[in-house]
């Protein structure tokens, strides 16, 4: 153990110096970036524009870093482009906003090493589907949670 004079002395260095972690060095030991990769469509709807920033509020309050993108609203493609793009960043999780039926068929297709948090707006959702019922959640095998 560390002798109480001794931390105070380590405590002191560190503010003295200015001492900040590196995020680097610890992702290298963990093994985690504590980064989420935040995937929106470019429309100004309030709901997904909502989401974006409430997601945003909620990340930074538990430390983590957001590294937000913009896609097409209907354009699966690009969407898929961008989460090979944040995966080899090594982001920690996905969440990605959706007002695209297509580009949820999509990701709820997906078998990632992270968790995929799916978060949908109706307001662009065929005539079809109502009530939300279109919207599940993906699977996320790393935190262990299920969906019926």
């Amino acid at each position: 153990g560390v002798t109480a004079a001794r931390a105070i002395g380590y405590a002191q260095a560190i503010a003295q110096l200015r001492y900040s972690p590196s995020p680097a060095a610890r992702a290298l030991v963990t093994k985690r970036s504590r980064t989420i990769g935040l995937i929106t469509p470019a429309v100004a709807d309030y709901g997904p524009t909502s989401i974006a920033m409430h997601f945003n509020l909620a990340a930074r309050v538990a430390r983590y870093v957001v590294e937000s993108v913009s896609t097409p609203a209907d354009d699966p493609k690009a969407v898929r482009a961008v989460i090979d793009g944040l995966l080899r960043q090594r982001v920690d999780a996905i969440v990605l906003v959706v007002v695209d039926v297509e580009i949820l068929e999509m990701a709820r297709s997906l078998d990632l090493r992270i968790p995929i948090v799916i978060a949908g707006s109706a307001s662009r959702r065929s005539p079809g589907e109502r009530n939300g019922a279109w919207l599940r959640p993906a699977r996320t095998p790393t935190l262990g949670v299920t969906t019926s």
